[in-house]
């Protein structure tokens, strides 16, 4: 494991030293390039504007400085050509010493152009700005920069020291340009350093992300990648692109608003991811094939990518688990015998629909019921009879209720509907088509006993200051007047 790590560790240095000499090499193209604009006009300025000096030294020395430089820029860009696209040559310690030959006399130039110009004008600044700009544009090695500010500067100091005759500001100017060496060594260190730190982090984020691509592509479970921004899916693993193939038959591309319900949705999930950073087990009902519905758990991580932020997406399939739940559920709210909602599940619907009437403004009529001599039916004909009773009751009311209205099963015999959006004569045209209906029913049949109900209603709208169990006590009430007053007029149906 330990040789294993020092091979890595080579690979990686050995994948910097040859992007950075590529960086290099480019970076001697670009500036032989200018270098060579530079020098003509610089012939230019040798032979045409300075022909009239006095100093004829001064002048063949600047026609020699620019003329080699002009030669040197030409044979770099020649050289470039030949070998920019030998890999095997990148890494050599050959080109290395070609290169750093190279700046090396481009230093030295710079540097006997700066001691010629201290003779004209005492002025050696261009020295300064040589090396400077040397370590500011070109990233070599702080070992091979080192040696060639080194040499160059003694060369330089000693030039300067024989072509000046005062001696303070010989001394003034050894100290000050030997500064600016230091400086730019340092500027060379730090860059050079930052770029190789860039690069070793830049391969590091490359194995993390081949590592997470495999682990990836791995799971067993569905994941997807998409961008934070705009939603476009970056990676799909392959349990993703089987669970979503139908949607891929039907699309050309398919983009992350599948794992969502809507945009406004994923525009909410983003926030809260920006905010959170994860959303755990949030649920969404999806088409399926034929029409069908799946229901998913997602989760959303939000992670780097490709030095960009991105939503990890993971899909668990609970179809089965929601099916299971909605059986339940049926079972909880359901009641068994008659098929209709229970007490329970009821009174739930009727205390919401009493809670927004306080909001907003809202009627509704309830209506109590009570079917007529159910327990003469169970003592003549047995419980059999009399639930077949309670379920042919339910089921004839069953049809001529509208799917907004709420029928259940108050408890035993009793049953309560809630009637939505109707007035008093409507339930009272409904009841009058049931309680036909349950004449025809018995004659058809042939009974041997009446099949009818007793029923009382309470309308009930926004500001009633009545509670849900007041207002079915209320018609509860009207109920038993019905039922009173077709026991005296001996009233069956």
């Amino acid at each position: 494991m330990v040789k294993t790590f020092h091979r890595d560790d080579f690979k990686e240095n050995e994948d910097f030293v040859k992007s950075n000499t590529i960086l290099l090499m480019h970076r001697l193209k670009i500036t032989s390039i200018i270098l060579l604009v530079l020098y003509a006009y610089y012939l230019y300025v040798d032979t045409v504007l300075f022909k009239d000096l006095k100093d004829a030294s001064y002048r063949y020395t600047l026609i020699a400085i620019h003329l080699a430089g002009f030669l040197l820029s030409t044979f770099y860009l020649c050289f470039y050509r030949m070998i920019k696209n030998k890999e095997s040559f990148l890494t050599s310690k050959g080109l290395a010493f070609i290169i750093n030959t190279y700046v090396l006399f481009y230093v030295l130039m710079g540097a006997i152009a700066s001691l010629n110009s201290q003779r004209l004008t005492g002025n050696v600044d261009a020295y300064a700005i040589i090396i400077i700009s040397v370590a500011a544009i070109l990233p070599i090695r702080p070992t091979h920069t080192f040696f060639i500010f080194l040499f160059s500067h003694i060369a330089f100091l000693i030039g300067l020291s024989i072509i000046s005759e005062d001696k303070y500001i010989v001394i003034t100017k050894q100290i000050n340009t030997t500064v600016a060496a230091m400086i730019a060594f340092f500027i060379v260190v730090t860059l050079y350093s930052n770029r190789r730190k860039d690069f070793m982090n830049e391969v590091k984020i490359k194995k993390n992300e081949e590592s997470f691509r495999k682990l990836f592509d791995v799971n067993p479970y569905p994941l997807i990648l998409t961008t934070i921004h705009d939603g476009k899916i970056v990676l799909m693993n392959q349990r993703a692109k089987d669970f979503y193939q139908q949607v891929f038959e039907q699309k050309e591309q398919a983009d992350g608003t599948l794992i969502y319900k809507d945009l406004e949705e994923r525009l909410t999930i983003v926030n809260n991811l920006i905010k959170y950073g994860s959303i755990k087990n949030h649920i969404i009902e999806q088409k399926a094939a034929f029409n069908s519905t799946r229901w998913l758990s997602v989760n959303y991580e939000l992670i780097d990518y490709a030095n960009e932020k991105h939503i990890l997406v993971g899909i668990t399939d609970i179809t089965n688990f929601k099916e299971v739940e909605s059986e339940l559920r049926k079972h909880a709210s359901v009641d068994m015998l008659t098929g209709i909602i229970n007490r329970r599940s009821g009174m739930e619907i009727l205390q919401n629909a009493c809670l927004n009437a306080q909001n907003q403004y809202m009627e509704f009529i309830l209506c109590f019921i009570d079917i007529n001599n159910l327990k003469e039916v169970n003592d003549r004909h047995g419980h059999s009879e009399g639930d077949n009773l309670i379920k042919t009751v339910c089921g004839e009311i069953t049809k001529h209720i509208e799917k907004e209205d709420v029928f259940f099963r108050y408890g035993g015999d009793e049953f309560i509907i809630v009637f939505f959006n109707k007035q008093m004569s409507d339930v009272h045209k409904i009841w009058d088509t049931i309680m036909n209906d349950f004449e025809e029913m018995k004659r058809l049949q042939n009974k041997p006993y009446n099949i009818s109900v007793s029923y009382g209603c309470y309308y009930y709208k926004t500001g009633t200051n009545v509670s849900v169990e007041e207002a079915v006590e209320l018609a509860d009430i009207e109920m038993y007047k019905e039922k009173s007053k077709s026991k005296q007029n001996k009233y069956s149906i």
